[in-house]
C-alpha cells in the first residue's frame, strides 16, 4: 500500500485488526502500527508476546527491531503515560500546555481547547473551568478576551499540569459515584478505594438550567450513570451526593414524565444513595464508551437476575431506549446498538429458518422479543432481503377455483409424494424423494439418483415411512413412471393402500407437495455453495427447519402423546384453513 493515500490509515486499522482479532482487549492493544501487549507475569508476558510474533510472522508482517521496547513497566502511549495501574498525560504535552500563549483569536482559542479536551478526563470540573471560554466559541458574539477569560485559561492549563493519575477498573472491586451539579454545569467522579477511575461533566444547556435544584443533582446522577453503564450494570455500588432530596428520590409519591424516565432508567442499575456534604463531594469528567459494550452487559445483567429467575414470567415493564426488560415473558429490544438487526439476521437469515416470509419470521421473533413497529420492521427487512430477491421465483395468478382434497383425521393416514430431479449430481445423489404427511405437514427428505426405479422408490419409502409410521391409507402422487407402474400398483393394492394420482399436465392437484418442493429448492438455494456441492448436508438441517413451523409445528403435531383431542382439534383447524384457503384463492383468480 502507498504511502500518502487518504484512506490508507484506516485500511491499515482494518489490516491490523484482523490480524489480532482473537487478541484484542484480551493482552493486546492496537493503534495503526501502535502494538501493546500487556501482562502480569513474565511468564505471561513471554507468552503472549510469541502469539504476537507468530500471527505477524503468518501475516507476513514485519517489525524493525530498533523500534521495539520489550518488558516495560512504563510506556506512553497515543499522548498518555501508562505505568503500575495508572494512567496519566504525558510530559511533552504537559509541556506544550504550560508554554501556550494567550489566545487572540478564534481559532487559536478553539486549537487550546481541543487540545484540552483531549485530556478533560484529568481535569476536576473541566466543563465548569472551562465555561467562560467555551462562550467565546458561540456564533454572534464578540470576542472580548476580559479578566474572567483570562483566570478560566490560567486555572484550566494549572489543573491540566496537576491533573492527577486516573486508576484502571477492576469489575471485582466496588465502584463509589460521586456526583454535583451546579447552575450552568454538572459532573462526578467514579472511584475505587478512594482512587478516580474516570471523570465526567458537561454544560446544562438553557432548558435544562431552569430545572430545580433537585432536578439538577438527580440529572447529574443519571448522566453519569449512563456514561458509566458499561463498568456499573451487573454490580453493586454506592452513589454519593450532597443533596439531601435525591437521595428520596425513589420514594416520591408523585413524578412528572421527566422523573419518570429518569426512575426507569436507573431501576436497572444495583445501587443505594449516600448523602455527602457538599464540601467534601467533587465532580469531574470521563471518557465515553461504546454503546454496544453496555448492551451486551445489560442484556447478560437482566439475564441472570430476572429473566432467567421465577420472576421473570410476572416482571414489571420498563420501557426505555437504553433498557431490556421482560414482558409476558418477552424481551424488550432497545433501539440502540444493533440488536435487533442481529435478531432480524437469526429468524430470517441463519440456515434453521431458511429465509422464510414475513409472516413466519415475524411469528419467530414476537415468540421471545417485541418492540414498537416491529411487524413493520419485519416486513421491511424481508421485502429488501438480497438472496430472497435472487432465489424466490414470482408468484402468478392461476386460472379456474381450487377444490381442496379432503382432510386426513390422523397423521400419517394420508402422504403426498414427489421427485425433485435434475440437481447437481454429489457421489451417488442427483436427486430428492419428498414425502409429505397430509395431516401434520411433516416433511421428510431423502436424497437418491435420477434412475431411482419403483423397486427403490420401495424400499425408501418402507426405510423412511412404513418402518416408522406404519402403512398409510392414501398415497398422493402425480403421473411419474414409478408411481402408475404395475409394481408400485400392485404393492400398495396388496397393502390395502389408496393410490390418487394426479391429472396430466395439472401439478397443482397436489399442489401441497409442489409447495414443499418450491420452498425446499429455494432454501437449498439460499444456502447452497458456490460449486453446488453440499445439497445433500443441506437436506437435514432443512427438513428439521420444515417440521419446526411456527403455531402447531408438524414435530408437535406429530410426535404428541394426546392422540385423539389433539388430532381432533388440528383436523378442526386444517378444515377451516382448507376453506379460509379456497376462499382467498378463488378471490384472487
Amino acid at each position: 500500500m502507498p504511502f500518502g493515500l487518504t484512506n490508507a490509515p484506516a485500511t491499515f486499522c482494518t489490516l491490523m485488526n484482523q490480524v489480532f482479532h482473537e487478541y484484542l482487549n484480551k493482552f493486546v492493544v492496537v493503534y495503526l502500527d501502535d502494538i501493546v501487549g500487556y501482562s502480569t507475569t513474565m511468564e505471561e508476558h513471554r507468552d503472549h508476546m510469541q502469539k504476537v510474533f507468530q500471527k505477524l510472522k503468518e501475516n507476513q508482517l514485519y517489525v524493525k527491531r530498533e523500534k521495539c521496547s520489550f518488558a516495560q513497566e512504563r510506556i506512553n502511549f497515543l499522548g498518555h503515560v501508562i505505568e503500575c495501574g495508572r494512567i496519566g498525560m504525558e510530559e511533552g504535552k504537559i509541556a506544550a500546555i504550560r508554554d501556550w500563549a494567550m489566545p487572540k483569536s478564534v481559532s487559536e482559542l478553539r486549537s487550546f481547547l481541543r487540545l484540552a479536551n483531549y485530556y478533560r478526563r484529568f481535569v476536576e470540573g473541566f466543563s465548569k473551568r472551562a465555561s467562560p471560554l467555551t462562550e467565546l466559541l458561540k456564533k454572534d458574539v464578540h470576542w472580548n478576551w476580559d479578566p474572567e477569560c483570562q483566570a478560566a485559561f490560567d486555572g484550566l492549563k494549572q489543573a491540566m499540569m496537576e491533573g492527577p493519575l486516573l486508576g484502571i477498573a477492576d469489575v471485582t472491586k466496588p465502584f463509589e459515584v460521586e456526583t454535583d451539579a451546579s447552575d450552568y454545569a454538572l459532573g462526578g467522579v467514579l472511584l475505587q478505594n478512594g482512587h478516580p477511575i474516570a471523570y465526567e461533566s458537561r454544560k446544562l444547556n438553557v432548558a435544562e438550567r431552569r430545572y430545580t435544584v433537585s432536578e439538577k443533582e438527580m440529572l447529574a446522577v443519571v448522566h453519569c450513570l449512563r456514561a458509566w453503564r458499561q463498568y456499573l450494570l451487573g454490580s453493586s455500588f454506592v452513589v454519593k451526593t450532597d443533596n439531601s432530596a435525591t437521595c428520596h428520590f425513589f420514594t416520591q409519591p408523585k413524578l412528572t414524565s421527566k422523573q419518570a424516565r429518569w426512575q426507569e432508567f436507573l431501576a436497572e442499575f444495583n445501587f443505594e444513595f449516600e448523602h455527602k456534604k457538599g464540601s467534601s463531594n467533587q465532580a469531574a469528567d470521563a471518557l465515553s464508551r461504546k454503546q454496544e459494550h453496555a448492551a451486551i452487559c445489560l442484556l447478560a445483567h437482566l439475564w441472570g437476575s430476572e429473566i432467567g429467575g421465577e420472576g421473570g414470567k410476572n416482571t414489571i415493564v420498563l420501557v426505555e431506549e437504553d433498557l431490556l426488560v421482560t414482558k409476558r415473558n418477552r424481551l424488550y429490544v432497545p433501539r440502540a446498538g444493533d440488536l435487533r438487526k442481529k435478531l432480524l439476521y437469526e429468524c430470517h437469515d441463519t440456515l434453521w429458518v431458511g429465509h422464510p416470509g414475513w409472516q413466519r419470521t415475524y411469528a419467530l421473533l414476537k415468540k421471545g422479543y417485541f418492540w414498537p413497529n416491529m411487524r413493520d420492521d419485519v416486513m421491511q427487512y424481508t421485502k429488501t432481503c438480497l438472496i430472497c430477491q435472487q432465489d424466490k421465483v414470482e408468484k402468478v395468478k392461476l386460472a379456474g377455483l381450487l377444490d381442496p382434497l379432503p382432510v386426513p383425521t390422523r397423521p400419517w393416514e394420508s402422504v403426498s409424494m414427489d421427485f425433485i430431479t435434475h440437481l447437481p449430481k454429489v457421489g451417488d445423489f442427483e436427486a430428492i424423494l419428498v414425502i409429505i404427511d397430509r395431516f401434520s405437514k411433516y416433511a421428510t427428505f431423502i436424497p437418491t439418483t435420477k434412475q431411482c426405479s419403483a423397486e427403490m422408490t420401495a424400499q425408501l419409502f418402507f426405510k423412511h415411512v412404513v418402518k416408522l409410521w406404519g402403512v398409510p391409507t392414501s398415497i398422493m402422487s402425480d403421473r411419474d413412471g414409478r408411481f402408475i407402474g404395475s409394481f408400485w400398483t400392485e404393492l400398495f393394492s396388496f397393502l390395502g393402500t389408496s393410490l390418487y394420482i394426479s391429472s396430466s399436465y395439472h401439478p397443482q392437484t397436489d399442489g401441497q407437495t409442489e409447495r414443499f418442493n418450491c420452498m425446499l429448492e429455494e432454501y437449498l438455494r439460499h444456502f447452497v455453495n458456490a460449486r453446488q456441492k453440499n445439497w445433500v448436508q443441506l437436506l437435514d438441517v432443512a427438513q428439521l427447519c420444515f417440521n419446526a413451523q411456527t403455531r402447531k409445528n408438524p414435530q408437535a403435531l406429530n410426535f404428541t402423546k394426546e392422540w385423539k383431542q389433539t388430532n381432533d382439534i388440528a383436523r378442526a383447524y386444517l378444515e377451516k384453513a382448507s376453506k379460509r384457503m379456497k376462499k382467498w384463492a378463488d378471490k384472487k383468480r
